[in-house]
């Protein structure tokens, strides 16, 4: 039976090679929840430069206050759009994120397409996301220890559904509760193998995580492909 340090080692050698692609796709399921297409200007802007000249002059002419207000109203709408479009694609995302890494855990070559791979699937991936958001948050009422079981309980519902297309959200989540059946310490033990690559990449401002992330996400995904396996 493999052990923590035997997920992270099979993590660095399907990393050798795959680093640069492996931590854009972190950061593309990190920042963005998917891979979405690029904000077109030229068909979003539609003003004229005479209506672009009036606002400039409208902005001059308003109070610092009220400037300062528009500003914070302005970041409040785009981070409310922004947290709904991650909400509708986050799952989807997610599915693409982990063929990826079991793609690349298998041999197969790291293709950042696979991010956007399970984008048909968006109504599975948001109900995964909700379903075991919803399990997880009803178990930690009782005490924080009951939620984080739960939360190991259903970690690899995302990988199973990734490698079914055909299955639904709550076969997922009641597949990874049997799969993680006698499993949940050891995933607990490679999470907590962690901690000092967390250390590492806090005190790097953040920048240290663009690496972190990528191994975490190589050894989960190793981990899935034991425990699936010897099922």
């Amino acid at each position: 039976m493999l052990v923590a340090s035997d997920f992270r080692r099979i993590a660095r050698e399907k990393l050798k090679g795959n680093w640069l692609i492996a931590v854009l796709a972190g950061l593309v399921a990190a920042v963005l929840g998917g891979d979405v297409e690029s904000f077109n200007i030229e068909g979003t802007m539609d003003v004229s430069w005479e209506q672009l000249k009036e606002y400039i002059s409208y902005i001059r002419d308003m109070e610092f206050g009220a400037v300062v207000f528009a500003a914070i109203a302005s970041i409040g709408i785009i981070t409310v759009i922004w947290a709904l479009i991650r909400l509708v694609i986050g799952g989807a995302a997610a599915l693409g994120y982990a063929r990826f890494n079991l793609g690349m855990i298998d041999g197969e070559e790291a293709q950042i397409r696979e991010m956007a791979s399970c984008l048909d699937r968006l109504w599975d991936g948001f109900c995964l996301k909700l379903f075991s958001g919803i399990f997880i948050f009803l178990w930690s009422l009782l005490l924080v220890i009951p939620g984080i079981i739960a939360a190991y309980r259903y970690s690899m519902a995302t990988y199973i559904m990734a490698e079914n297309p055909d299955m639904k959200a709550m076969e997922a989540i009641e597949a990874s509760k049997q799969m993680m059946s006698g499993n949940k310490f050891r995933l607990f033990c490679l999470d907590l193998s962690f901690i000092g690559w967390d250390i590492l990449g806090m005190i790097t401002l953040g920048i240290g995580m663009l690496f972190v992330r990528p191994y975490q996400q190589a050894a989960k995904a190793a981990f899935y492909r034991e425990v699936s396996e010897g099922r």
